[in-house]
């Protein structure tokens, strides 16, 4: 139901929605099998054009934090690792995250948050990347089709949760119906047999 919607939503906006277009359809056989999106695997996404921009925002987050500035370090995977993943997932992280009430959310709520995420992406990418030197490996499109399957995922467990906790809670109130029926048969067994 989840790939079914999405896709449906995809399929209607696409064409009026530039960075929609981009957007795979995914098939819930590809939901199910997909790993979940790991943050430590962004940094295969990024590719660094200016290392000395990379340098001098490192510096000054260390100086921010009350670190005081190293020696520039020449290992600049390490510093996308450990300075600018962390940032880039703390500002996009809250536009991977769709409340989900126990059903599943309209087409409105859904085009919405598929919005949401592309302009965060498209924002962090020109007001973030591009002033540390780095931009998105091979374009957005790979980044931004990992991202929506995370959100699709969300959305999913989300759902799974959900009806987890309903298929709960109706065990719970069948097995009190249950009690409470028995101790009533009981009562009423005990008070025919003490009449007799």
């Amino acid at each position: 139901e989840v790939c079914m919607v999405f896709n449906h939503v995809l399929r209607q906006h696409r064409h009026g929605d530039e960075a929609l277009h981009v957007l795979e359809l995914v098939p819930s056989s590809g939901l199910l099998s997909a790993d979940a999106f790991a943050w430590d695997h962004v940094i295969n996404y990024l590719e660094l054009r200016s290392a000395s921009r990379l340098q001098e925002f490192v510096a000054a987050q260390r100086t921010e934090k009350g670190y005081a500035p190293r020696a520039t370090s020449t290992n600049e995977t390490e510093m996308i690792r450990n300075h600018v993943v962390p940032e880039l997932r703390r500002r996009l992280l809250p536009m991977m995250v769709l409340e989900v009430e126990g059903e599943m959310p309209s087409e409105e709520k859904l085009l919405d948050a598929m919005q949401r995420l592309n302009g965060a992406l498209q924002v962090e990418e020109t007001r973030f990347l591009s002033q540390l030197g780095l931009r998105l490996r091979g374009g957005r499109v790979a980044f931004l089709n990992a991202l929506h399957l995370a959100l699709r995922q969300n959305v999913l467990s989300a759902l799974v949760d959900a009806e987890a906790k309903r298929a709960a809670h109706q065990w719970k109130v069948l097995q009190s119906h249950r009690q409470n029926t028995e101790k009533e048969f009981i009562e009423m067994v005990q008070r025919h047999t003490s009449d007799t």
